[in-house]
């Protein structure tokens, strides 16, 4: 059995007419005769009673003509579907970030031009926003300042600055700005390993050799900025993260300033992709970032 003998059977039933069947199929009549007798002969099987008259199904025909419109029916309904998932019409991609501010400004674009395709997201630390993209759990990844790898496709979309956050009746929050050394002696709240904001606060720290006084120890941003509210320490994080809390302030720290690079990530090899290349339009779109590095071309 071939696929073209079931054509041009499913043709001929419909159309109950070899001449109309072949025009629907752009052939030849012989060549769709040809393929019924070459049917009909590798199963034993009579599918129509041909006369004068034309052609009509026997029931052999009639059960096999049952089965070829659901068989036809699916493949124009696989035809749409593909046809729709390159269009974007319909479809899915799953993004993970290391914060949820900037991610759902792409994903609310994302959804504005393609609202067919469905986003799902999850939220974590840089290190395991990163270890998913690697490891092909998601499909993309935003996260800040991802380190270099030839794997991957990085797309630069916006410059953000450190800021202390301390609650709202703290003295600091009548300056203007901090300076690193502010900190030596003061009771700090730190995130977890693997969070790019500790990281990127310690090698601050090192480098200029200022000790800290740690208090606690959490494991989202979440939890930081609740400490902060309740005054039990001074957390960190990136200034649009304070926004809609009016329980803390964030402070500029001057030594910190645009140290926050948030990037989109996805692997080289998925660029093909159509929804990809769609997620990597938006990003670049919404970049803030003058001069993006020639690595965010797939």
């Amino acid at each position: 059995m071939k696929y073209i003998q079931l054509r041009a059977f499913h043709a001929v039933a419909r159309e109950l007419s070899v001449s109309r069947a072949a025009d629907a199929l752009n052939v030849t009549q012989p060549a769709v005769t040809l393929h019924l007798q070459a049917l009909e002969e590798q199963y034993g099987l009579t599918l129509f009673n041909r006369g004068k008259s034309g052609v009509t199904l026997t029931r052999d025909g009639e059960e096999l003509y049952k089965l070829t419109q659901r068989m036809f029916a699916d493949e124009a309904e696989i035809a749409s579907y593909l046809g729709g998932m390159a269009a974007l019409a319909r479809g899915h991609i799953s993004l993970a970030a290391d914060g949820p501010h900037v991610a759902l400004d792409l994903v609310s674009e994302y959804r504005a031009r393609y609202p067919g395709v469905e986003v799902s997201m999850t939220l974590g630390n840089a290190e395991e926003t990163l270890d998913d993209v690697m490891n092909q759990r998601v499909d993309a990844g935003l996260l800040a300042n991802p380190p270099d790898n030839d794997r991957l496709v990085r797309v630069p979309v916006l410059r953000q600055s450190m800021v202390a956050v301390v609650h709202r009746d703290h003295p600091w929050t009548k300056k203007d700005a901090i300076q690193l050394a502010d900190l030596a002696d003061q009771p700090v709240i730190l995130r977890e390993t693997g969070s790019m904001t500790r990281h990127t606060l310690q090698a601050a720290l090192d480098d200029k050799n200022i000790r800290i006084r740690p208090v606690m120890e959490l494991g989202s941003r979440e939890a930081a900025r609740e400490a902060a509210a309740h005054g039990l320490g001074i957390a960190f994080m990136q200034e649009r993260e304070t926004v809609g809390d009016d329980r803390v302030r964030g402070v500029m720290i001057r030594d910190l300033r645009e140290t926050n690079l948030d990037t989109l990530v996805c692997l080289k090899r998925d660029t093909r992709r159509r929804t990809i290349q769609a997620l990597i339009e938006v990003a670049r779109d919404l970049s803030t970032v003058k001069k993006a590095s020639s690595r965010a071309r797939p």
